[in-house]
């Protein structure tokens, strides 16, 4: 999915979950009925998975599935970040390999590298 999850448009299905789980919430005793008016207000005018976020901040789970699917969502590219910075540093530890060493085993290794890296900057 392109783009950041949390800006994603809400469909009818999900502002129904989230009014299921708010009204779980009141009976839990989370929430007093004079909240769950003003919570439930927000969620019926909620546009996206963002306009959610502040209904449920300071409510324990259970949270609708939307909210965590948005915040898995834009936890993922951070992962993908470590492998461009990383990979200069590999291609610089087996080029001196390659010097130090006058084995031209590593500079197979080199040439890998660098295509990997070229792919993975060339996606950004």
């Amino acid at each position: 999915m392109p783009g950041d999850a949390s800006r994603m448009r809400l469909s009818d299905a999900e502002r129904e979950e989230a009014m299921e789980v708010l009204s779980e919430h009141v009976r839990t005793g989370r929430l007093d009925l004079t909240e769950f008016g003003d919570r439930s207000a927000l969620v019926t005018s909620a546009k996206t998975c963002r306009d959610l976020e502040p209904v449920f901040d300071d409510l324990p789970e259970p949270h609708p599935r939307v909210l965590a699917a948005a915040t898995a969502a834009s936890a993922a590219p951070a992962s993908r970040r470590f492998v461009p910075g990383v990979l200069p540093i590999a291609l610089v530890a087996a080029a001196a390999l390659i010097f130090l060493t006058r084995n031209p085993f590593f500079a197979g290794i080199v040439a890998l590298g660098l295509v990997a890296y070229l792919t993975v900057r060339a996606r950004r």
